[in-house]
């Protein structure tokens, strides 16, 4: 068998028939070195003289095309990997980043700006060799002490932005991942990575979790769904399907919203089973169509299987993962290295914000104690109906329909990602704030106490004539009316 030699489809046949110089076997087909030399390089496949080369070098037309297209598969591979890493979101997060942050980044690096920092940083994310230690050591130190310093839940955010901006400039972009499509990739089997890798404006929407003895980030979002689906051999194509299939819909959906798959019948064609397909395939084109993206991923799922699942999910994204070297790379740096930065920068974040809510709970408590003094409120009728009043004599009625306001809420918190663009600076941050209010009302039933501030600080970053204004300011005046929610 003749081993490559580095990706050179054609220098190891040429070495193993005698012609040590590229230029003998050029002489010998009747074509310019040069000519040859674009062939072995991958810079042109026209006009590639096969059958002329399986002559002399004494192989079979076959194995020469076989060759050749594994390694320009693999050129192209490596190609991508080298795609110039944009700068232009690490530049406008370390603009907006805390000042005491920028300011020991720009002395660490010896730089004076934040465009030429940003270009310093993506510099240590090298293909080659993976230099997120370099990050890390960077880092550590100035994002601890600005977290420590930090008096605001925006300064945490800018922070935040921070940390996912260079997360991002680590993944390799793609523009291959489609509905109803297939994508093998390699360098990883986390789910967070392929999150990111299928949405690169997800803003890094994930939480830091504390598992066991260090931390690590949860596979859980609101914004993107990952379905991982084991390897199996099956002994039944159509019984593997329906697996596959009531696992996407289980947790991808509610579990009230659709019931379990129907069995296979090959008698009426699966009629069931394609018929809650459909049903789940539209609301796959819904999701996928918006802010939240469905996928799933597997591990070197059988071929039937996937052809399968995706003729009846044709809205579906799918990514098989792969220890093939023609798979196409997540990232470019260290999977694991490049999960306990962001999840302990994410961790410390997080402890801080909890620790500036009971600040303000406790600020708020002794306002309201403040207030009861000078104010003694009187119930006049129990029951739904009832009205308090207070010392000065306005009664307040505390009748609310709580059910049609949450909603009427959640659907303008929508329309805000609707109207904005994941790639404007200046709706990056509204995007962000949204999609956590969104995803911790999810989670917890409840929304979260400093929603509506995060939405009144955001207002500053959009221009008056922004849609997106009106639905911020249309949102925290519908918060105002939701009864029992603290803002």
């Amino acid at each position: 068998m003749i081993k490559s030699i580095g990706n050179n489809w054609l220098k190891p046949f040429r070495i193993a028939a005698g012609f040590r110089k590229r230029q003998a076997l050029a002489k010998a087909i009747n074509v310019h070195d040069k000519t040859l030399q674009r062939w072995e390089n991958y810079q042109t496949s026209e006009g590639i003289r096969f059958s002329s080369l399986a002559v002399e070098l004494k192989v079979s037309e076959e194995q020469l095309r076989a060759a050749h297209e594994a390694g320009l598969a693999a050129h192209r591979i490596e190609q991508k990997k080298q795609t110039p890493i944009e700068t232009k979101y690490v530049v406008a997060a370390i603009d907006d980043c805390p000042e005491i942050l920028r300011e020991t980044l720009f002395s660490r690096l010896n730089v004076g700006d934040s465009y030429a920092a940003a270009n310093t940083i993506v510099g240590f994310i090298d293909i080659k060799q993976s230099r997120i230690d370099e990050i890390v050591q960077l880092f550590n130190q100035p994002i601890a002490t600005a977290i420590a310093v930090s008096t605001t839940h925006a300064e945490l955010d800018a922070i935040r932005t921070l940390i996912a901006a260079i997360a991002m400039a680590m993944v390799v972009p793609n523009q291959d991942i489609h509905r109803g499509g297939v994508l093998q990739v390699q360098g990883t089997q986390q789910a967070w990575a392929l999150r990111m890798f299928v949405d690169l404006s997800t803003g890094l929407l994930m939480t830091a979790i504390d598992a066991k003895n260090e931390v690590e980030l949860s596979n859980e979002s609101a914004r993107a769904v990952c379905v991982s689906l084991p390897k199996v051999e099956p002994e039944d194509v159509w019984n593997r399907v329906r697996e596959v299939v009531n696992q996407i819909a289980n947790e991808a959906f509610v579990s009230e919203e659709f019931d379990d798959c129907p069995l296979p019948n090959h008698d009426n064609d699966h009629k069931g089973l394609r018929e809650f397909c459909e049903k789940l395939n539209k609301r796959l084109l819904q999701t996928n169509a918006m802010e939240t993206h469905t996928f799933a991923y597997v591990h070197e799922e059988a071929n039937d299987v996937t052809t399968e699942v995706l003729d009846l999910l044709r809205s579906l994204r799918l990514l098989v993962c792969v220890h093939n070297a023609q798979a196409f790379p997540v990232l470019r740096v260290n999977e694991d290295e490049l999960e306990s930065w962001i999840a302990n920068s994410l961790f410390a974040l997080q402890l801080r914000r909890e620790k500036l809510n009971d600040s303000e709970s406790t600020l708020r408590t002794r306002e309201n104690t403040m207030k009861d003094a000078a104010s003694q409120t009187f119930v006049i009728n129990g029951g739904t109906n009832s009205l308090s009043t207070t010392s000065n004599g306005v009664a307040i009625s505390t009748q609310h329909n709580l059910s049609d306001g949450y909603k009427q809420l959640i659907e303008v918190l929508h329309n805000i990602l609707k109207q904005t663009d994941p790639d404007k600076a200046e709706h990056r941050q509204v995007r962000a704030d949204v999609n956590e209010i969104i995803s911790h009302q999810k989670t917890t039933g409840q929304l979260p106490a400093n929603g509506k501030n995060w939405l009144k600080e955001t207002t500053d970053k959009l221009n008056v004539a922004d849609k997106a204004l009106k639905l911020v300011e249309q949102a925290t005046t519908l918060w105002d009316k939701l009864p029992g929610v603290v803002s």
